[in-house]
Parts: structure tokens; sequence; C-alpha cells
């Protein structure tokens, strides 16, 4: 099954590796 999510507003790249990071540590989760 293949989701997409699309997040808005964040604005340094320190932010999108934190969520990319807890995304991919979901279990289940392939690629974020």
């Amino acid at each position: 099954m293949k989701k997409e999510f699309k997040i808005t507003g964040m604005r340094c790249n320190n932010c999108r590796t934190n969520v990319e990071r807890a995304i991919k540590a979901v279990e289940g989760v392939e690629s974020a």
C-alpha cells in the first residue's frame, strides 16, 4: 500500500530531516 502526505510550512532542512527520520522509524514504513 502506498500513502503520500503533503507537509507544508517547514522552512528548514533540519525540520525536514527530523520528520523524515521519525517516519522511517515507524514499523512497516519502507521509505520516506
